[in-house]
């Protein structure tokens, strides 16, 4: 999390605040402290997303994030996890939804 901590924060590496805050966080924790100087960057990982419908129930999604480097967006992406029924539960979701319009 460090890792990706710091890509977020790349673009604002000299800012005064950002170097305070680290140093608080450096004083106060000792894997902090450890870690921070090893200067390691990470992209977010794949996630499982667990979202409870109050008709359908619950969805299982693969989260996954994608960084644009030009202007640090965040692109999130839900997929229907394999293996479970979401899939077939937002389709039925969206075929009723259509009937009603």
């Amino acid at each position: 999390m460090l890792a990706v901590f710091r890509v977020s924060c790349a673009e604002f590496i000299n800012d005064q605040w950002l170097k305070e805050f680290g140093g608080s966080l450096q004083a106060k924790s000792k894997y902090f402290q450890q870690w921070w100087p090893l200067h390691n960057v990470a992209a977010e990982q794949e996630l499982k997303k667990i979202i409870r419908h109050p008709t359908i129930g619950k969805l299982y999604f693969e989260h996954t994030v994608f960084l644009t480097p030009e202007n640090n967006f965040k692109i999130y992406i839900n997929t229907p996890a394999t293996g479970t029924k979401t899939k077939e539960k937002i389709e039925k979701l969206l075929n009723v939804q259509q009937k009603n319009i």
